[in-house]
């Protein structure tokens, strides 16, 4: 491949260079700010709910949450096939 000014190959450069054409924000800068305050409260320095559970209980509601995950594969799928 081409060479580059700054030593990278061109196609290297051609894909660090794409045009943004837009963004599909699922919330708004609030709302992430407010679910990063709500994780930091349950987190509460090691102390909270989640880190003080046994470890089987962890392991149950990774479970649960896998097994809802499974129901949503589609869907899911579908928006990382549209993301790459």
């Amino acid at each position: 491949a081409d060479e580059c000014p700054d030593g990278t190959d061109s196609e290297h450069q051609r894909v660090l260079n794409r045009i943004k054409i837009g963004t599909m924000p699922q919330m708004t800068k609030e709302q992430a700010l407010q679910a990063l305050q709500s994780a930091v409260t349950a987190w509460n320095g090691g102390s909270g709910t989640w880190p003080q559970m046994p470890l089987a209980d962890r392991i149950d509601a990774i479970h649960k949450f896998m097994s809802e995950l499974k129901h949503k594969r589609e869907d899911i799928v579908n928006v990382l096939m549209h993301e790459i």
